[in-house]
């Protein structure tokens, strides 16, 4: 798989049960504290190469529901999936 530790990231961290685990902000730094620097990392760097290959929203969507994910971030997170994603960067590398 292209984005592998994005995909299960995404998959195993919000999952049909997220909501169970707090908001994703938490979730997300459960996430980071969870795993070692150098994988936190990595995911990072994924993120960074899926929105320069994604140029646009749909292009992102086609990926995002490859991921089988229960959550959609544009419902209640943020504006797009762009921004949630650099959003998401950011939590990992803060």
């Amino acid at each position: 798989m292209k984005y592998e530790k994005l995909s299960q990231f995404l998959a195993g961290y919000f999952n049909q049960d997220f909501a169970l685990d707090g908001e994703p902000d938490e979730i997300i730094k459960s996430f980071v504290e969870d795993v070692d620097r150098a994988y936190a990392l990595a995911l990072a760097g994924e993120i960074d190469r899926l929105l320069e290959e994604c140029i646009d929203e749909a292009s992102l969507r086609t990926f995002w529901n490859s991921t089988h994910t229960a959550f959609d971030p544009t419902l209640v997170a943020s504006p797009n999936l762009r921004t949630w994603l650099l959003h998401v960067k950011s939590l990992i590398l803060a």
